[in-house]
């Protein structure tokens, strides 16, 4: 998208205006397919936390407590996790997640 723009600015500048009505196409197309992307992750139950930066956030119950995993593209996996209440730049190492033990089922 920032290309796009940078591309627009460009265009406008040289008074290029059939090459800004071509852009500004692409950039809906462009927009269109993010809300779709957008949509199937928040189908699925992951939240885009910043598309920009490409992170999602997979909300989950760690050991009973309501916890994020995250995850930003171009890590190998999802490694990391912060408070639900928290955002990306709180996370800490997935290692560094307090489970709690389940209590043990009398009589068994």
């Amino acid at each position: 998208m920032s290309d796009l723009q940078e591309e627009m600015e460009a265009a406008r500048q040289a008074g290029r205006y059939d090459r800004t009505s071509e852009i500004n196409r692409e950039s809906v197309d462009l927009m269109e397919s993010l809300q779709r992307c957008a949509q199937e992750l928040d189908d699925v139950g992951v939240d885009l936390e910043d598309w920009m930066l490409g992170i999602v956030g997979f909300p989950c119950n760690a050991g009973g407590r309501e916890v994020v995993l995250c995850w930003q593209e171009g890590d190998p996996e999802v490694a990391y996790w912060h408070e639900v209440d928290a955002d990306f730049s709180a996370r800490k190492p997935i290692a560094t997640l307090p489970i709690t033990e389940p209590a043990p089922v009398l009589g068994s």
